[in-house]
This record gives structure tokens, C-alpha cells and sequence, in this order.
């Protein structure tokens, strides 16, 4: 009994809640009506603030009906339906599309009108404006039998929608980011605008108007044509300088030198090589005049750091060549001149690696400022010196024994470095002498004997 009395005071109060709910469908039918009846396209806050309101209270509804449901199930009743829902739905949506989109204009066209200018979103304006004149159209033929007073509504919204489209070619030609100062100079001046328009945030398309700017339209859009040509080149060039912040050379520790030599420089020569053409075709664009003097530094810092690479690799590979060479003694002894010169370009090698090490960035070593230009050149003048006169030196060594001009320069040189070691000529005899492998020296460094390739 307890039980049952408990699941009777539950009925009452679901009985209860749909006699309540079934009045208060009743009311949305009065106020469906009564939506119909909207006509006064000027009190459109009112208008769609009340279809709006319908709108949620049926979305509601439709929850309730769930709710009734699931509480019917437990009791094994029927479930209730309530087709009233959708058909009130059904009937408002045509005045809830028209409505909002009366609404949503009127909203924004505040905003567009008086707020700031360079915050618009000038394309999805468009968009929004041309969809809004597209519907306005069809949904005043949709209404005009049903709903009447609905239908004029709609034809206001096409109307005015209308009107407004002839702005349409000002916000997309003037509320964009590639207008720079410039530009609005050129702007003022065919208005005559003084002083000149400023492109900030408290520019609105009101005072735009109040300055004459619908009656330039070909000339503004000109204006905003070449801008964002030029707003282009500049997104390019930006680009290009981006892309270059990540490329770093692979700086490597070399042997046991106590230094390093840079590798990874594949990369770098394209992407020099690729952007080098690039901003020699972009001076060549009559829209370039803009940033004509950022297109020449930039295509000046490409070519500076081109021209320090080659430089850089000359140097280090000439210097990998000559530094085991001049990390002899008995060599350094004997070319003095050509030590001196050697060392000296091994103190700027050195101190230009350690430099790199620390800060492998290329676009950071190729600064103009650090001069690495001009410190490789200086280094590979004095390296071909260098070489010059280690050619020189061999070349003697050669005429002053003839039998040398059977070696390489590096086999002679690994010979003439290890002068106070007689056995460093033993893996170079079977090129010098013919017929002769090797010799057998004694243990005063005495030659005794000459040992024959075969036996």
C-alpha cells in the first residue's frame, strides 16, 4: 500500500505536469499567431527577440515530451505524442529565418557603419550581405500568400540590403591589412582630404562616406589593387626571411686539431641560389616600388652571404689540405715564410669556428657586420701563397733529386715532414725505384741491404 500510494502521488504529479504543458502548448499556438502578424520592419529588436523566444520555448518542449516519456515507460502507459510541437515549429520558421536575418543585419550594419573600419572582415561582409539580398528575395515570394505583412518585411530587408551593397566595393578595397600609409596618402589626396586619412582604429566607414569615397570607386579600387600586389611581394619577402631562420651549418669537430669544420652547406647554396632569383624577379614588378630599397638590402644580404660561402669553403678546404702538412716541425722549419702565413690564417680559421660553434644560424654569420667576407678572401690570398711556395719548395726538392718527380706532392711532402726518420721513405721506394721494395736498414740506421719486390 505504501508502494502504491507512492506511485499514485507520481501519476497525479505527471498528470498534473501535462495538463500545465498542454496549456502551455495552447500558448505557443497564440503566439505563432501573433508571429504572423509581425509587420513593423522598424521594431525588428522586438520582433525577433519574441520569434527567438518561441523558438527556445518549443526547443524545450520537445525535452519535456522526452521527459513525460521516459517517466510514461516506468509506469508501462502509453507515450504520450504531442505532433503540435512540430507543426507550431514548422509554421515558425520561416518567420524565425526571416527574423534573424533581419536581426543579424541590422546588428552588424551598426557596427560596419560606425565601428572601426579596419576591423571589418570585408569578405565575409560580402558573403553575408549578398546572401542576405539572395534570401531576402525568395523569402518574400515564399511569405506573400501566408504571411503578408511578413513578405513586406522581406522586401525591406532585399531593399535595404541592396542599398547597402553599393559599399560592398569600398570595405573590400579599403579594410585590408595591405594598405599601408602610402596608400591612404594617395587616398586623401583624391578625396582632398587634409591632413591625411590614418589608417587607425577609430576610422569608420560613416566618415569614409562623409568624405566623398563612393564617388572614387574605380580609382579606389585601383589603389587597393596595386596595394595588395604589393602587400604580396611583401608577404613573399617575409617569407623568404623566415625560411631562413631555422638553416644552421653543421658544425663538426675535425680529427684532432682541436677545431671544427662546418658541413650541411648543400642546402644552404640551393636555397641561396633559389631565393637570389626570386628577389631579383621581384625588383623587376612594377609593384615593387613600395619596398623597393627592403627587396635591394635583402637581395644584397643574399649575395654578400653567397659570396662569404665560396669564400668560406675555399679556405677550409685549402686549409684541411695544408693543416697536417704544417703541423710538422721539420716543414715548418723549412718554409718559414709560408709557416708564418699558414698560422696566421689558422688563428682566423680557428677563432671564425669557434664563433660558429656556439652560433651555427647562417643568416647570423653571414652579417655584413662580422666582415667573414673579407676575412676568407684576405685568408685564401695568403693560402695561395702558401701553396705556392710549398710547390715551389717541392719543386726544388724534385730538380735536386730527380727521383721525386715519381711521387705525388703528398707522398714527397709525408716523406720530407719525417726528415729525422731515414725508414718514412720505405712505402714510397717501389715508386722511386724500380725493381727495389723496400731496404734493410741496421739498427745505426745504416742501409745494408736493398730488398727486391720479388724474393
Amino acid at each position: 500500500q505504501v508502494v502504491d500510494g507512492r506511485q499514485l502521488k507520481l501519476l497525479d504529479e505527471l498528470a498534473n505536469e501535462k495538463a500545465r504543458f498542454e496549456k502551455l502548448l495552447e500558448q505557443y499556438g497564440e503566439d505563432l499567431k501573433r508571429c504572423k502578424e509581425f509587420g513593423d520592419y522598424d521594431a525588428w529588436e522586438e520582433s525577433s527577440g519574441f520569434v527567438n523566444e518561441l523558438y527556445d520555448g518549443l526547443q524545450a518542449a520537445k525535452e519535456t515530451v522526452v521527459d513525460f516519456n521516459e517517466r510514461e515507460a516506468v509506469f508501462k502507459m502509453a507515450l504520450s505524442e504531442y505532433p503540435a510541437i512540430d507543426s507550431v515549429e514548422k509554421e515558425l520558421d520561416p518567420c524565425f529565418r526571416l527574423w534573424n536575418m533581419i536581426a543579424e543585419f541590422n546588428t552588424n550594419q551598426k557596427e560596419w557603419m560606425s565601428g572601426s573600419f579596419l576591423s571589418i572582415d570585408a569578405p565575409k561582409v560580402e558573403t553575408d550581405v549578398i546572401d542576405w539580398f539572395k534570401s531576402s528575395g525568395k523569402m518574400a515570394k515564399l511569405l506573400e500568400d501566408e504571411y503578408p505583412r511578413a513578405s513586406e518585411c522581406a522586401s525591406k530587408l532585399r531593399e535595404v540590403t541592396g542599398d547597402f551593397r553599393k559599399f560592398l566595393p569600398i570595405m573590400v578595397a579599403l579594410a585590408t591589412p595591405a594598405l599601408k600609409q602610402r596608400h591612404w596618402n594617395q587616398l586623401s589626396d583624391l578625396l582632398g582630404v587634409k591632413p591625411a586619412i590614418e589608417p587607425s582604429d577609430d576610422l569608420t566607414l560613416e566618415e569614409l562616406l562623409e568624405w566623398g569615397v563612393a564617388d572614387y570607386i574605380e580609382e579606389i579600387e585601383e589603389i587597393s589593387v596595386h596595394a595588395g600586389k604589393q602587400f604580396g611581394l611583401e608577404k613573399q619577402l617575409a617569407q623568404m626571411k623566415s625560411d631562413w631562420q631555422p638553416l644552421e651549418f653543421e658544425v663538426k669537430d675535425y680529427r684532432t686539431t682541436g677545431t671544427s669544420i662546418i658541413g650541411g652547406v648543400d642546402e644552404i647554396t640551393a636555397l641561396l641560389d633559389e631565393h637570389i632569383v626570386k628577389v631579383q624577379t621581384m625588383r623587376g614588378s612594377p609593384f615593387s616600388r613600395g619596398i623597393k630599397e627592403e627587396c635591394e638590402g635583402w637581395q644584397n644580404q643574399l649575395i654578400y652571404g653567397q659570396d662569404m660561402l665560396d669564400e668560406w669553403i675555399k679556405t677550409q678546404r685549402t686549409w684541411m689540405y695544408l693543416q697536417p702538412i704544417f703541423d710538422s716541425e721539420d716543414i715548418m722549419r723549412q718554409l718559414p715564410t709560408e709557416a708564418r702565413r699558414f698560422n696566421e690564417v689558422d688563428k682566423i680559421y680557428r677563432k671564425i669556428l669557434a664563433e660558429a660553434k656556439e652560433n651555427p644560424q647562417f643568416m647570423s654569420l653571414a652579417a655584413e657586420d662580422k666582415g667573414y667576407k673579407a676575412k676568407f678572401a684576405s685568408a685564401n690570398e695568403k693560402l695561395d701563397k702558401v701553396q705556392k711556395g710549398l710547390n715551389d719548395y717541392l719543386e726544388v726538392k724534385r730538380k735536386y733529386f730527380p727521383r721525386f718527380f715519381f711521387l705525388s706532392n703528398d707522398e714527397l711532402l709525408e716523406i720530407l715532414s719525417q726528415t729525422k726518420d731515414p725508414q718514412a721513405v720505405q712505402p714510397h721506394l717501389g715508386k722511386a725505384f724500380e725493381g727495389i721494395n723496400k731496404v734493410k736498414f741496421e739498427s745505426d740506421l745504416k742501409i745494408s741491404a736493398l730488398l727486391a719486390a720479388k724474393g
